[in-house]
């Protein structure tokens, strides 16, 4: 790996870091050496990795989420990829998911010497700063091996990331297991814009407003999640929004169908709630002719029709969703 080249296209922190990155990989050739990577987000990482793939062969792995120990997950992913051929540079992913972490940081400390007896090549290990501060409390001897190199992407890569993110949040585009550390990334990507001085658009906000409901909605915290929904939806309103205001209308009604189903005995408020804003957002689906949403969701306003006992409401939307299956099926 030649330690002259870095990537052109990084900000001058960023590149500096880059070049420790490099002279720490030609130091270490041949014989082991640990490194702990901190950043934020997982983008950034994926980035830093291809730059370094540009310059020399790093060879990556994923940790898999419910491993008991780092150095054993590592030994059998590389036996298997590798057929015993040990890697120039090793980049570990996934530390942030993985379950019971503490206890795994805990059995890495007790086992650190696996690493320096049969790995013989730099090791890098993604961290986030959570991650990071539990690596510190909880396997201490492991880290005072370490050296440790922060990437910090630059603030309009940063609002980049939440813009495009959240627009694919907006498009459907969301993966319930991951969604959690996810969220927390664009939380983290916020409040390092915010103590850099930047002031995000009001957009973007709104977007954000949206993504940390979803994340209560999952987690049942349905009134903090309502109140992020209602700041969301408020600015789409007043933007004119009409696909971003369908979206937060169903949102803040299943919000309301979940309540209801979690109060089984005094629920007839938040059945009525839930059908006023699943009857708003199927307005504005057929205004938008999104039928691919006004079929999805007119069968949830059906059965918030049943649980009311509306007959004659439910008889005439029934009637609507076999028209609108027709027209999709000619």
């Amino acid at each position: 790996m030649n330690s002259q080249q870095q990537p052109d296209d990084l900000d001058l922190e960023n590149e500096g870091n880059f070049r420790k990155l490099i002279r720490v990989i030609t130091l270490s050739h041949g014989a082991f050496s640990l490194i702990l990577l901190r950043c934020n987000y997982t983008f950034f990482q994926e980035r830093i990795f291809s730059k370094l793939q540009e310059v020399g062969t790093v060879k990556k792995i994923r940790l898999l989420p419910n491993i008991k120990t780092i150095y054993t997950n590592i030994a059998d992913q590389l036996t298997y990829q590798l057929d015993h051929q040990p890697p120039a540079v090793l980049m570990v992913f996934g530390l942030e998911s993985v379950q019971n972490i503490d206890a795994v940081l805990t059995a890495t400390n007790q086992v650190r010497e696996e690493f320096r007896n049969n790995f013989n090549f730099p090791v890098f290990f993604w961290v986030n700063d959570a991650i990071l501060r539990k690596i510190i409390r909880l396997a201490p001897d492991f880290k005072n091996w370490a050296t440790t190199i922060e990437f910090k992407p630059p603030s309009h890569q940063l609002i980049d990331f939440i813009q495009q993110e959240t627009d694919k949040i907006f498009d459907g585009d969301i993966t319930n297991l991951l969604f959690a550390h996810f969220c927390q990334e664009l939380a983290t990507a916020k409040q390092d814009l915010e103590h850099q001085g930047e002031v995000l658009n009001p957009a973007i906000d709104a977007s954000l407003e949206y993504v940390f409901g979803y994340g209560d909605y999952l987690d049942d915290n349905l009134d903090s999640a309502l109140e992020h929904y209602q700041q969301s939806l408020n600015f789409w309103q007043e933007s004119n929004n009409l696909d971003r205001q369908g979206t937060l209308l169903v949102n803040v009604g299943l919000i309301y169908y979940r309540k209801a189903s979690i109060n089984q005995i005094d629920n007839k408020n938040s059945w009525e709630q839930a059908r006023n804003y699943f009857q708003q957002s199927l307005e504005i689906f057929q205004q938008t002719k999104n039928q691919d949403s006004l079929s999805q969701y007119i069968t949830l306003l059906c059965e918030v029709y049943l649980k009311l006992q509306a007959w004659d409401d439910l008889e005439q939307l029934v009637n609507e969703s076999l028209e609108i299956h027709q027209q999709q099926n000619k």
